[in-house]
C-alpha cells in the first residue's frame, strides 16, 4: 500500500486502546509523516484529536478521497 502525507487512513483501533490484538473497529486518521518503520498519524472528527506513530501493519486501509 503506498500512503503518503496527507492521505486518509483507516487504522485499527487496538493502538489507541494498548491492545496487542487486532479490534474490529477502525478510526479515520489523517497521515501527517511516514517513516520506514512507521506512520504518525492524527484522528479525524468525530473523534477526538489525537495524535500517534503507528506501525503499518494496524492500517486497515487507505481511503478514497472524495470527490466534489
Amino acid at each position: 500500500m503506498d500512503i503518503c502525507k496527507g492521505d486518509h487512513l483507516l487504522v485499527n483501533v487496538a493502538p489507541f486502546i494498548g491492545s496487542q490484538r487486532r479490534n474490529r473497529q477502525s478510526v479515520i486518521c489523517e497521515v501527517l509523516a511516514v517513516y520506514s518503520d512507521k506512520v504518525e498519524i492524527r484522528t479525524l472528527p468525530p473523534c477526538r484529536e489525537f495524535t500517534l506513530r503507528v506501525e503499518h501493519y494496524w492500517i486497515d486501509r487507505k481511503l478514497e478521497p472524495a470527490s466534489v
